[in-house]
């Protein structure tokens, strides 16, 4: 019967880990959607939930949008450290680039600290 126990505490606490990072998941997917400038595309990404560090690898069509691209990131009051690295031009003219940044952590756990874009970028 204890065996039974423990072997269920160990399920449940397998399922809380699995349903915390899927809340965390979907918080940063949120947060992408509405800091994404419409004319780049992101095409990989390495999150860390515990310590916030976002690693995105992304295209666009020009330098501008890329610019703008950063500018939406770096005024998000939940966005730190913007870095930019690895800006190359592709062999179908595309600029590819990597852009790592931090989050307060506090988005993935509370829903109350909001992942909008700051509003004089919404009315542009």
């Amino acid at each position: 019967m204890e065996e039974q126990i423990n072997t269920m505490g160990q399920k449940i606490n397998r399922f809380a880990t699995v349903a915390r990072e899927h809340k965390n998941s979907f918080r940063l997917f949120e947060l992408l959607r509405y800091n994404c400038h419409p004319n780049v595309r992101f095409t990989s990404l390495n999150a860390s939930f515990q310590e916030g560090n976002i690693i995105l690898k992304g295209q666009t069509d020009t330098y501008l949008s890329l610019s703008q691209q950063i500018d939406i990131l770096k005024k998000n009051p939940v966005i730190n450290q913007v870095r930019v690295s690895d800006i190359t031009l592709s062999r179908e003219g595309k600029i590819d680039f990597q852009i790592s940044f931090n989050v307060q952590p506090q988005i993935f756990t509370s829903p109350d600290v909001s992942v909008m874009p700051p509003l004089e970028l919404l009315l542009r």
